[in-house]
Order: structure tokens, then sequence, then C-alpha cells
């Protein structure tokens, strides 16, 4: 997959409309961006020429207009790659000796990343300041702390904050160069994001503002902001042409005349956009956010059989009948079937983050009670329907220490239904029925993914568990919110041993191929 698109398939899944949906989020893209070089975005030609720019043989190239801006006989052009209402991105070509004027980013965050040559940035942040006097806003003037002043070489990538990080910049490149940028969100004057202009004001005495302790007023910048969120004179950017791949999940390629042409999309199969959120989604500690696991929950929720290569098998299970059926196994010991036509497991995908996978269940076939300590499980039934039976472990004072002794654990029941395609649950690894089983009623497919995956180096084996036959439980002492009349008791097979006669066979994965 092009790098471009690794990025935008982040950035969905990262950015909400009101900017990144946690720092881990943040981190992940700016890795993305890190790896982007100008080959990946359509710019190697405009990067070799860079590499070859000699000061010796440098032109004048415009002349300085009002404010700081110049103007330009080769303009900065901007490249535009994609906006949506939670970000955008594009590139800044910039000629030597081109500014782009003083310009905040309110309320946004944002990443640059300098794809070739030399550029100078300087860049500001706002200083809170008490104003006694009122003379701020009559003036208007703001207090601001240079954070940055230096020359800065591709590649480097740089974040800005919305209250700290050099969110007022400007830059000036000292050869041929281009910025890429990442907004989130991105501006929008109907949602107070509108782009303001500043220069250094020319008070000569500023007002008697109180400054923070940490703030010593040698350090303070005085700026004005430009009227109307205008530009300087002469600062003009002109619309380039994006030459590198569509940032969209889809084949789009550019006409003639710079226009999308819309018979050639394709859309990127919905099994490989899950599997791109999960990536940015999934540590190998798990979710890294709420927001993250709800984004990945939505993913799954639009798979279909069609999109696994199961779409003849949902079609037999659509004119499945009770009826029809026949007897397809004993029952074994513990509660499993064995069957003439076994349970079969289709891998479609495993990092140290995440797994994906589909259980094909024929009628009758049983999934014994299973945990999945320390993981959280998203399960979407596909087609069919079984029954879901799941329990949560109940932490109680042992204060006899029999439950060791007798090799049982308390739990409580969470789930005892049916569930039919397509439904998506979560189980967390404290809550949800992270202990379940499944009984297939018809045909059905299960798709899986965890996070992280089962690892028995790591502790995170999987444990069979059965209703246990003791009499007469350890008086253990329960919390307040549950009575005795709830509690089951579970005892676990031994030394991570299934029941007898459960047996899954592995299956072939028809789907899109999910590669590393």
């Amino acid at each position: 997959m092009p790098k471009i698109k690794s990025l935008s398939n982040a950035c969905k899944v990262s950015f909400s409309p009101d900017g990144p949906i946690s720092d881990e989020a943040l981190e992940r893209v700016r890795a993305l961006l890190d790896e982007i070089r100008p080959i990946d975005v359509g710019l190697d030609n405009e990067a070799q020429i860079a590499r070859n720019w000699n000061n010796s043989t440098r032109q004048p190239n415009g002349r300085r207009g009002r404010n700081g801006a110049n103007q330009f006989t080769s303009p900065i052009k901007y490249l535009h790659i994609h906006e949506s209402e939670s970000f955008s991105m594009g590139i800044f070509c910039m000629p030597p000796s081109s500014v782009i004027p003083l310009h905040n980013h309110p309320g946004m965050t944002v990443l640059s990343k300098l794809l070739y040559g030399t550029l100078h940035a300087e860049s500001y942040d706002w200083i809170d300041v008490t104003d006694p006097t009122d003379q701020l806003q009559e003036l208007s003037v703001r207090p601001a702390r240079l954070v940055r002043d230096r020359e800065m070489s591709a590649p480097e990538t740089t974040i800005l904050y919305p209250n700290r990080g050099g969110n007022i910049h400007t830059f000036r490149a000292i050869t041929p160069c281009a910025l890429f940028d990442v907004l989130s969100p991105p501006y929008s004057a109907e949602k107070g994001r509108d782009c303001s202009y500043f220069r250094k004001s020319s008070v000569r005495e500023p007002p008697p503002v109180v400054l923070p302790g940490e703030i010593n007023s040698a350090e303070v910048i005085w700026l004005e902001e430009l009227e109307d969120h205008q530009p300087p004179e002469g600062f003009v950017v002109a619309r380039g042409l994006y030459k590198g791949p569509s940032a969209l999940s889809c084949c789009i390629r550019f006409d003639n005349s710079d226009i999308l042409n819309s018979t050639s999309k394709c859309k990127m199969p919905k099994i490989k956009s899950l599997s791109n959120a999960c990536k940015v989604s999934f540590s190998p500690d798990g979710p890294i956010s709420d927001e993250a696991l709800e984004r990945v929950r939505a993913l799954l929720d639009e798979i279909r059989p069609i999109d696994v290569g199961l779409d003849n098998e949902a079609q037999i299970a659509r004119n499945w009948n009770n009826s029809t059926r026949q007897p397809n196994g004993r029952r074994g010991r513990n509660g499993a079937n064995q069957f003439t036509s076994p349970i079969k497991y289709l891998h479609i995908h495993e990092s140290e983050s995440f797994s994906m996978g589909i259980f094909c269940m024929p009628p009758s076939s049983v999934i014994p009670l299973h945990n999945h300590p320390g993981m959280t499980v998203l399960s979407k039934l596909l087609y069919g329907t079984l029954h879901a039976e799941s329990y949560d472990w109940i932490d109680v004072t042992d204060p006899t220490d029999q439950l060791q002794e007798l090799s049982v654990r308390p739990a409580r029941l969470v789930r005892d239904r049916e569930m039919s395609a397509p439904e998506t649950t979560i189980l967390y690894p404290n809550r949800g029925g992270n202990i379940h089983t499944f009984r297939a009623i018809t045909p059905c497919a299960l798709f899986d993914v965890l996070s992280p995956p089962y690892s028995a180096e790591k502790g995170r084996d999987c444990s069979y568990f059965r209703k246990s036959s003791v009499r007469e439980p350890p008086p253990v002492v329960l919390p307040g919110e549950i009575n005795s009349a709830e509690v089951i008791w579970l005892e676990e097979l031994e030394d991570h041993q299934p029941p007898e006669g459960f047996v899954v066979a592995r299956g072939l994965y028809k789907g899109p191929v999910i590669r590393r």
C-alpha cells in the first residue's frame, strides 16, 4: 500500500473533528509521516533539483513586499492532498527566498514534515498575562514568547499543539523545499479556526501587563494581528498539481484537466480498512483508547461475508432449514461435540498488537467455555445464529483459602441468549463476558479481533472451564451488589487443555490478503 494511504488511514482513526483522540494516536501519525519521502508524493524530480541547487548560481527571485512577504516570479505552490472534517493534508512547495508569513493555527494540532531542502523557521507561543489596564485590546497587540528560531533540514517532523510548540510561525526557504502539513482539525472560518496573520508590533511602550512568574520581560515579543484575517501584501499561494498516489481508500487518477476521473475508482477492501485501523488503534498492551476501540468496532460492523470470501457459505446458511437437519456428532465429556464436519478457523492476520480470524461453525457445534486473559475481544457474527453464554469473574474475599484447594472460582452470568448476524460485541479483560461458550444453532461464522493476541509466553494462554460439581462451595465474602443466587462456580480444566473431542481444523481464508 502506498505510504500516503497508510498515513491517511491512520489519520482517519486518530483524528476527530475536535483533534487527535489521544497522544498515542498522534505519535503513531507522526511515525508514519516520518516515513514519507518525496518519491511517495510524486516530488522525486523536485527533490533532485533541490539537491543540485547551489547558492552560487542562485538568481534574485523576487522583490520584498511590505509586512515581510516576498513577491515571486516563481510563487509558492500548495498541493492539496485530502481534507475532511477531522484533518487536512497538503504540501507547500517553496522556491528559495520565498516566505510564508507569520500566521497561526487556532485550536489546531499541526504536524509539519520537511520533505526536501532547507528553511528557516521562526515560531512563537502566546503568553497568558493579566492586563489590568485593558490596553492590549485597544492597541491590538498580544505578548508572545519565541519558541524556535533556527534552520531546519529534511527530513524533520515537528508537532505544534493548540497552545504550545510554536503555533504561530513563519518560514523562509533557504533552498528549494517542500513542507508537508497535517492539520487536525483543519482550518474552518465557520468554526472559529480562521487563519490570522501577524507582524512584530511597532508599539514603543507596551502595556504594563503582569507576566507569569517563569517569564521575564526580556523574553516578550509583542505581535499585532493584521486586519480582517488578510495576509501581507504580495503573499500569494498558487494551487499546484499533486502527482502522488491518492490518499483516499481507492485508486483515483488525474486526467489531463486535473479533474478526478470517477470511473477509475476502486474501493479499498473493507478488511484492509479494518486491518489498517487495528494497526493504529491497538498496541502490544491492547487498545490505545476507548475512542480508537470504538472506531475499530464501527469498521468491524461494516464487514459482511462477501468481504472475507464467505458469500457462498452465508447463502447456504440462509437456506438452511432445521427440519432437514441431520445429527452432526456425538457429545463428548465436558460439553464438547465431536463432529463429522469440524469447526474451522480461518486465520487472517496476527501481529504483537492484535489478531484477526474467523470461526466457521456447523450447526450444533460448540466452542467450549474459555477465557481471554488480559485481552479485549471484538466478536462479530457474520452469518447465522448461535447461542452465547458468557461470564465475568467475581472478586471475592476467601477467608478459608478453599478456592485454591478446590480449584474453583466464582463467576457471574453476563449473557445467556441467541445472537443473530450482524451483531458486534466487545469483551473487556475484566468485564463484558470475557469467559464464554458458543453453540451454533445454524451454520454460522464468528469474526474475532483480539488485542493483544493469545501468547503463552506473556501469560495470555487460553484456559478452558466447566461448571463445578462442588456441592458445598467455600464460604467466601461476596461484593455488596452480588447475592449468592447469582454465583456460578467454575473450575479450570487441567494444563490449559480443551475438553475431549474439541478440535478446530485450519480452514482456507479466501478473502483479500492482509500484509504486514
